[in-house]
Parts: C-alpha cells; structure tokens; sequence
C-alpha cells in the first residue's frame, strides 16, 4: 500500500483514537527509516557525508574551536534500531555533530537571576512543536548573560529538551542567536555538511524517542546526559536524500494539518447539535425528540445522555405526572425553601434523605474483620471495589465465617438495600440484589429505604448530577474526600409519588439500556477503526505482512505470550492479561484494549473470550489448580499453539517482537502479585502522562493505593517505591500511550 492511499483512506478510520496523531507518528517513523521516499543510486553514499562532516570536526579542534570527540566503539548490528537503506551508514549521534553541550548548572543560575524584559533563557517549556517560545519570566539580564556566555545559542545550533519529555528540540534562528541556553537543555552545534531540518526530526522522531526515554534517569522526571544521547545508533541518509525526505515530511504534515482542521470543524459541529438535542429533549422528552439523540448524524457522548436522563428524572420531567397521583398527609415535609436547587412537580415534595431510609454503618468496633479474618467462602465481605455497574459483584469478593458476621453490631446488608460509599469515591452506589446479606466495610453504607422510596429511584437519585451535587455540597474539603451518614442525611430529596416513581425507574432503564446499546455500537465502531488504521499502519511498515482483524491480531499475541510462559511457576490468568495489557502500553503493540482497574491491576474482559476460543481452537486450555490455598487458573498448551505463536512472530516488527521478548523475560520469575504490583504501578503513571502531567513518586503510589481498588491499600509506599525503582532500571518507563485505564464505576449509571 501507497502513503498517498493512507490519506485517501482517512475517513475509514478516522473515528479511531488519536488518529491524525498517529499518521503524523507513522510519517515521522517511515522519514527516518528511509521508507518514505525511494532512494537516488546517484546521491552520495551516509559514508561519504560522515567523512565530510568528520573532517570538518577535525578542522574546528586545530583550530580550537571544540574538543576532540572521544572514541566510541563501533556500532554492532544488533544496536541498529533498523534495517538500513542502501547507500544509509551506521553512526553514533556524537558522530553527526561538532559537540554536545549541557546547559548550566544549577548553582550557575538561579531563581534570583531571572528579570522581566532581558534575554530568555530556552528551558524545555520553551521547546513546542518544533518551535522556540520564550517564556517571559525566564530572562535575564546583561550581567548573568556575560557570566554564562559560553552557553549562549548561535544561529544552527539546536536546542533539545533533556528532562521531561523526550525528544523536544528546535533549531536556533537568528532570532535567537545569543539567546541563554537553560540549565534544562542541550545545545548540539551542528556541522555545514549536515541538514539540520533532518537532523531535529530525526531527534523527534518515535524511534528516537523511544530509545531515549529507556536509556534515561531520573527518579520523578526523566534526565538525558550527553553520553546517552552521543552513543545512541542512528541510520545517516546521504545529503540530498536528506533533503527531499524533510520537503516530503513538510508535505505531508501540512495534510495531516488539514485533516486535523477538518476533523475539530466536524467535532465543533457535532457538538452543537448534541447540545441542541440535549436542549430539545431536556425541555420536552418525548419519544420524538428521544430520536434525536439516537440521531445517526452525530454522536452524543453516552456520559452526557445518562446525566441527561436522571437530571430528567428528578425534575419531573421524564414522564408525565398523573393527576390520581397522591401523598398521605405525613408525606407532605415539603423543603421549599430557597436551598432547593431546582423547581419540580406540584405532586412532588422537597424532603431529607434522613426521613426516607435507614441509615447504617458499618461495625467499627473491635469486631471489625480486618484482612486476617477473611476467609475463602462464607458470608460477603462488600467494599467499595465490589460495586459494579449498579450492583455487588461476586467477581473478587471478600468473605468472613458465619461466627464473625454473628459478633457483628452493625453493618449487615439486606437485599434491596442501597449501599453509598463514604470515602475514597464519594457517591459510588449500588443496589443489592445479587446476594441476600452480607457486611460492609467502613468506608460504606448502608442506606435502608422506606416505604416511601423505592429503592431504584433512590439510585437514580444518588447516581444523577443533583446527587452529586449533594456530595460537593457536604464533602468535608480536605486532602481525602469524606462524607459522614449525618451529613448524607441532610441531602435534599425531589419526592415524587410511589406510583410515579415506578413509572420513572422503568422509563430510566428502557432509556439506559437504550445508551448502553449505543455505548457498544461506538465501542464497536472504534475497535474497527483502530484496527484497520493498526493493519494499514502495519502494511506500511511490513508491505509483505498479511493484514488481519484486530481479534486475530489479539488471538495470535496472547498465544504468543502464552507459548512463551505456560511452563513458568506463576504464570497464570492474572500474569497473562497483565502481560498484554504492558504489550500495548508498552511495546507498542495495538491490541485494542479498554483496561479496567480491576483487583489486581488493569483487566479487559476481552481475556475471558479469549480463553473460550482458546479451548475451542486447540490452543490451549485455561484450568484451575490449587496453590496456596487459592484457586489459581493456568493454561495447558493445546496441539495448534506452536501454530498460532509462529503466526504472531509474522505479525511483529523486530523492534516489537526484541522488546516484547525482553518483556516476557523480566516477568518471568515474577510472583503473580509482582507482576500486579508492576502493571499496576505503570497503568497508574502511565494514566497520568495520558492526561497531560508527569507525576511525582508520592502521586503515583497515593493514586495506586487510594484510587485503584481498596485491595490495593495491602502495599506498603516503601514497597510501592521500590517496585518504581525496578521499572527505571528495567527501562519499562511509560511514555503516556494508549490505553488509558478507567474505573470499574465509570461504566454504570453515574
């Protein structure tokens, strides 16, 4: 397949995630690997530009202008980060330039340095896309900038980012020249016989990137030296060639551009006209208006029609009121006072959560089953984590013995009750109906309905935007969010009659069932964009591979994976799923998943179907055996999974297949709840650089211990820290790709 089809394709998938980013990524890759442009037999040889340019280096030491480049030894074939072109030569990145030069050190400039209005100081926030904007508090004045003279820009030089983010760098202009070199930064002096425009794009380029980002130190904030990036292996086109790739690259950027501007003027779009239904549906929901955010045209986010339909549901206005509707006397304490946060019904009546329901805590008193108590079966033991999708999930659950639950002075659930949780995910709810009792941990409560709410309305009620308004509302502030049952008590109820709240729970689930159909046929949509935009990519970077599916890509990794492990002590259903999930996130590879924070670390359903086709296909067979007292499910190596793994090695670029097998390696000897430890401490920082910020040690183990299941909270910081430190040394830094992890929660109601 052709780049130019690439683009004429674009709107097949132009629904998959980051797409244009992604065609700018494969641009960047294809540049510097000398598959973006045919090669010219007239160009002159890399070898030949690499004497020039050495010469030129020799030239400047005597006359000394620089010092002479250390010896390096030479790059050995299996360092190259690719197969080179022909007429391409090998080098080390020292090699292509006159020197390397770190900015000052700290103690050379500092805080009380900087005045408004001098000459910038170029630190790594000063490097976007490619450009030098200065920031206007990091200046400074004449007497510092004679004092650091040595490390002022000239016109050519380019200036590159060594903490953070890899790979930022732009070429100084005469409109920087003199500008200060931060302590931040590097200055890399560029020789005439190389083109710098190629240069700054090979530094940017994913491949470079990438091998910086493992070689680089840091604990919080990664920090490249100079003899990282002087040794990195790098592929030297001959000049002209060099040339025309850059115009080619400019060429295509500015379509990508265009197609970017296309996509936001089509969002910008789509946006007002879900609002504008949203609005339509809000002031009259009807079954004709429903229709509108069902519309075919456009996409609403199903997010916002679920908080649509239980604001609806609360106002009144999702079914009509009928007149026979009526409340006993008593159930007239009508709050209307200006606390109210909106108008309802006439037959409706403002009222505190405190006057419908019970409310119970759980026990707290010496009685209170800490971890040591729990056993393997008995009576459920519910957290917060064990509320999914509406309800309590046996899936993971915790038990105590019959005794315990009898010492018991509170705590103890009924079916039908709704369960709130306090702290940590504040409003998290649920309705119990998948166990007849059971007890509550501390962070949870139990909100015991009367006869005057049912408890499904109670639900919607929690779960819409007035409820969690609620929670804003009595939210204690501080570092830890909290709420006590007192203060639950006091939310402000909107009341409807029985009859008409039966009438509304029914109209909330036909309606949400309706958003979860559509919720899937997006998910559906977007797994094939990504997959057809994944075997595109994959063409172009293998033109002979064999384009598949995304299930089968997926089917033939996992097996791949499982060839690789089956025989290790602790491999088993938890390691696997951890293994792919770091596969993605990782390696690189494209495997579609939608990890959940599960138990014990990012978990796609996907697994399960999996290991059902596993058995089905002669694969492997997914078994359960005892260890430790614990069930545990292994897999047994079926007659076609030699097959099926030799299909996966086609399937991978020898980048992925080096990386993905240095990976197995490492998780090799890892105790299952090691390799939770290690998915989870990368799915955590990874998450956050997803969502824009580099992440503190601190903010990384808080996240994982108080923000990803209550299970989690059995790791020590100490222990959470130095599983951090593994992961530098291992090289296995996440670099913020996809996928992002989201909360087993994030997929109910609310």
């Amino acid at each position: 397949m052709k780049l130019e089809t690439f683009f004429e394709k674009f709107e097949q998938f132009a629904d998959a995630p980051n797409a244009v980013a992604k065609m700018r990524e494969l641009i960047r890759h294809l540049a510097v690997t000398g598959k973006l442009i045919a090669q010219e037999p007239r160009d002159e040889s890399g070898e030949l530009l690499l004497q020039r340019i050495n010469a030129e280096r020799l030239a400047a030491v005597k006359a000394r202008q620089i010092s002479p480049m250390k010896t390096l030894p030479e790059i050995r074939r299996d360092e190259l980060l690719f197969e080179l072109p022909s007429g391409w030569a090998a080098a080390r990145l020292i090699e292509l330039v006159m020197e390397i030069q770190t900015g000052p050190f700290g103690s050379s400039l500092h805080k009380s340095d900087y005045q408004l209005g001098g000459t910038p100081v170029i630190n790594p926030a000063s490097l976007r896309d490619g450009n030098i904007v200065p920031i206007e508090e990091m200046a400074i004045g004449h007497a510092t900038l004679k004092r650091l003279e040595v490390f002022k820009l000239s016109a050519g030089d380019i200036v590159m980012a060594r903490r953070g983010e890899m790979g930022r760098c732009a070429i100084v202009t005469k409109s920087e020249e003199g500008w200060l070199c931060g302590t931040g930064s590097l200055i890399l002096r560029m020789p005439c016989a190389l083109y710098a425009p190629y240069f700054a794009m090979l530094i940017g380029a994913p491949m470079a990137r990438t091998y910086l980002s493992g070689a680089a130190v840091g604990t919080t904030m990664q920090n490249l030296n100079q003899s990282i990036l002087a040794k990195m292996p790098v592929g030297v086109p001959p000049l002209s060639e060099q040339k025309r790739i850059v115009a080619k690259v400019d060429e295509l950027m500015a379509l990508c551009d265009r197609l970017e501007a296309q996509q936001q003027e089509r969002d910008t779009r789509h946006a007002a006209l879900a609002r504008a239904s949203l609005a339509r549906f809000a002031e009259a929901p009807a079954p004709a208006n429903l229709d509108f955010l069902f519309h075919q045209s456009y996409t609403i986010a199903p997010a916002d029609l679920r908080k649509s339909i239980l604001t609806l549901a609360v106002q009144g206005k999702l079914v009509p009121q009928d007149p026979i509707d009526s409340y006993d006397g008593h159930n007239m304490h009508d709050e209307t006072n200006s606390d109210a946060p909106h108008d309802i019904p006439e037959t409706w009546a403002w009222t505190c959560l405190g006057e419908l329901a019970k409310f119970i805590n759980g026990d707290r008193s010496k009685n209170y089953p800490s971890k040591s108590f729990r056993v393997e079966t008995g009576v459920p033991f519910i957290n917060a984590g064990h509320l999914v999708n509406g309800d309590v999930a046996l899936d993971g659950m915790d038990y105590i013995t019959e005794a315990h639950f009898d010492l018991l002075g509170g705590g103890k659930v009924e079916s039908g009750d709704v369960l709130y949780c306090l702290r940590g995910s504040l409003g998290k709810s649920a309705v119990v109906t998948s166990i007849d009792r059971g007890a509550i941990a501390s962070s949870l409560l139990i909100i015991r309905p009367s006869n005057r709410i049912i408890e499904r309305f109670l639900y919607a009620y929690l779960t819409s935007p007035l409820g969690a308004l609620m929670i804003s509302k009595y939210d204690n502030g501080s570092a830890q969010p909290n709420l006590s049952a007192a203060n639950v008590k006091k939310y402000l109820v909107p009341l409807p009659p029985l009859a008409e709240q039966h009438r509304i729970v029914a109209k909330v689930e036909q309606l949400m069932a309706l958003v979860d159909q559509l919720e899937t046929q997006l998910s559906e949509a977007r797994a094939k964009s990504t997959a057809l935009l994944e075997a595109v990519i994959h063409e172009l970077l293998n033109p002979s591979a064999e384009i598949i599916d995304l299930a089968s890509y997926r089917a033939a990794i996992g097996c791949y994976a499982i060839s690789k492990m089956s025989d290790k002590r602790y491999f088993g259903r938890t390691a696997a799923m951890k293994t792919l999930y770091l596969a993605e996130a990782h390696v690189g590879m494209r495997l579609g998943f939608q990890p959940e924070r599960e138990a014990a670390g990012p978990l796609d359903p996907w697994l399960y179907r999996f290991e059902d086709e596993g058995k089905q296909k002669a694969w492997f067979k997914a078994v359960e055996n005892a260890s430790n007292g614990k069930m545990k499910v292994e897999y047994q190596p079926g007659e076609m999974l030699v097959a099926q793994a030799a299909h996966a090695e086609s399937l991978l670029t020898p980048e992925q297949r080096k990386e993905f097998d240095r990976l197995l390696d490492l998780l090799s000897d890892k105790k299952t709840e090691e390799v939770e430890i290690i998915a989870t401490l990368f799915a955590v920082w990874n998450d956050f650089l997803i969502d824009g910020h580099v992440p503190s040690d601190d903010e990384i183990v808080t996240e994982v211990r108080e923000n990803w299941h209550e299970r989690k909270e059995r790791f020590t910081p100490a222990l959470l820290r130095r599983w951090l430190g593994w992961l530098r040394q291992h090289s296995l830094v996440p670099q913020g790709r996809l996928p992002h992890t989201v909360h087993q929660s994030n997929l109910s109601f609310n």
